[in-house]
């Protein structure tokens, strides 16, 4: 009932009283989407301490743990663990775990590594948010090493929609980005201005605070 309810921090504290690798590896296995998208970090933590010690699907505790590396800026950690979970789990979730090794390999200028992993991430994304997570990288690794294709990459993007509040914040902050290569600043300024409107909904810490210092320089330069 708790899982179905996804009464979440109530499972974790069941989880760590029973320590039953079944009910911790398939609580951990639905409440993951929702604590990443929040970005839970210590819950997080828990979760993956509690799933070691009950011996819980270790592809789903390294997941666990490369998203509080990744967080905590750990991108060598980030990378292996995130590596390890894509090569155990299956569907959107290995999907998420390529993303993941991804985005810490383009964080330590490792553009080869990032690229397979944002590829594969893409081939196995069985939902629009992880299909998304992974285009955004791969215009992000295009805009980093100012590569021609990054206004396809963004527009690769953009039509991956689901008319979420990410998405669009997302779609602002990509906008504001090329521009600041391509021109039309102002613009995008203004753009931005209306997605920061919505910063107060349930958006993703990391989407929050990336968007926000891209604005930061934009409104600096």
């Amino acid at each position: 009932p708790l899982v179905e309810a996804k009464c979440w921090d109530e499972a974790l504290a069941a989880s760590e009283a029973l320590l039953d690798s079944t009910f911790v590896s398939t609580a951990l296995h639905d409440a993951l989407p929702e604590l990443v998208r929040g970005g839970r970090a210590a819950t997080l933590r828990r979760w993956s301490a509690v799933g070691r010690i009950a011996g819980a699907s270790q592809g789903l505790v390294d997941y666990a743990d490369a998203e509080v590396a990744l967080r905590a800026a750990d991108f060598h950690r980030a990378i292996a663990l995130g590596e390890n979970a894509a090569r155990t789990l299956s569907g959107d979730l290995a999907s998420r775990a390529h993303v993941l090794a991804a985005q810490g390999a383009n964080l330590t200028e490792r553009a080869t590594q990032a690229q397979r992993h944002f590829s594969a991430a893409e081939q196995l994304s069985e939902s629009p948010e992880t299909r998304q997570a992974a285009l955004w990288g791969r215009f992000n690794q295009a805009l980093d090493h100012q590569q021609s294709n990054a206004s396809k990459r963004l527009q690769a993007f953009e039509r991956a929609s689901n008319s979420s509040v990410e998405h669009r914040i997302r779609t602002a902050h990509g906008r504001l980005s090329l521009a600041l290569l391509e021109g039309g600043i102002e613009v995008r300024i203004r753009d931005a201005e209306v997605a920061l409107t919505e910063l107060s909904r349930d958006v993703d810490p990391m989407v929050r605070t990336s968007f926000l210092n891209a604005y930061s320089y934009a409104l600096a330069v």
